[in-house]
């Protein structure tokens, strides 16, 4: 039996607190790398960073 939030609780207490994805296709996507040009667009735009500060963010952050 599970509550909203997707943690299981079992009455024998033997998986006690154990996470479960609320849907099958939850557990199965899988996160994507954001390109070089990705983030330094990003480190630009929202955080306002000179070019040299974007630039160096973006290839420390895709290595």
């Amino acid at each position: 039996m599970g509550n909203s939030i997707g943690i299981q609780i079992s009455v024998d207490g033997q998986n006690e607190g154990r996470l479960v994805p609320r849907n099958k296709s939850a557990g199965a996507k899988s996160a994507t790398r954001l390109s070089i040009l990705d983030w330094y667009r990003i480190l630009r735009a929202h955080h306002q960073w000179t070019m040299f500060q974007a630039i160096r963010y973006a290839l420390w952050f895709t290595r």
